[in-house]
């Protein structure tokens, strides 16, 4: 199958319904859907763009999942809720919009896309899951003023990260947040930061000084292990 259209009355599909279409090019989404299901377009490896209709509020977890050649995509303002992994290994993607409503990026949301070099949250993201941009190509990413969570490993591998702007509100860092982010030089931690997890910058080789807030109440292990370029914590 290369090219699908479905009917207008469709209004929902189901899990895995096109999972591993391996030859599907084209699929024409009817205004009127209301979700798409886990799944529903995994490893799709052909497709290269799609188009989600405006009715659609919700988008369940690996929708899109390990599409190697989607390049571009917008999600409209309507959905106000995705799940896990949903572009987790899109390699090519490079553009996205994301809803303005959306409060979450959920775990591994664009975990393994090495294309996605930027990209804006909306104002209103309040959390950022686990691993949600491991592995990512990102250069340089402003996190939303609203967050006060990173998860777990969200930007670990991000090797040709060199900035990234946090907000002040921000309360926790998890553990291996930026393991690995090789091109990091500085960081800048806010005031009231409380917590800072284990390995947060390990194998950050050009990180070159750290200021530790004294709002900070929990510093996990080896926080800076293999920093070769750091001269100063204070």
């Amino acid at each position: 199958i290369t090219r699908i259209k479905l009917p207008m009355q469709m209004s929902k599909i189901d899990s895995g319904t096109f999972s591993q279409c391996s030859s599907l090019r084209k699929i024409a989404l009817p205004e009127g859907l209301a979700s798409i299901e886990g799944s529903t377009f995994w490893k799709c490896v052909s497709l290269q763009e799609i188009y989600i209709p405006a009715t659609v509020k919700g988008i369940a977890a690996r929708a899109f999942g390990g599409q190697k050649n989607l390049k571009a995509i917008i999600i409209p303002d309507g959905v106000s809720f995705i799940g896990n992994s949903i572009f987790a290994n899109c390699s090519s993607l490079s553009e996205i919009r994301l809803p303005s409503d959306l409060t979450k990026i959920p775990d591994e949301t664009f975990s393994g896309c090495i294309g996605l070099s930027q990209i804006d949250l909306p104002a209103n993201v309040a959390e950022i899951g686990e691993e949600a941009f491991m592995y990512t190509g990102l250069i340089r990413f402003v996190v939303p003023d609203r967050v006060e969570a990173i998860g777990d490993s969200a930007f670990e591998g991000c090797k040709a990260l060199e900035e990234i702007v946090l907000p002040a509100g921000l309360k926790s860092i998890g553990k291996c947040a930026f393991w690995g982010c090789e091109s990091l030089g500085q960081i800048v931690l806010p005031a009231g930061l409380k917590s800072i997890g284990r390995n947060v910058f390990r194998n950050c080789k050009k990180l070159r000084e750290i200021v530790i807030p004294a709002s900070v109440e929990y510093l996990g292990n080896f926080p800076m292990s293999n920093c070769d370029a750091l001269e100063a914590v204070y």
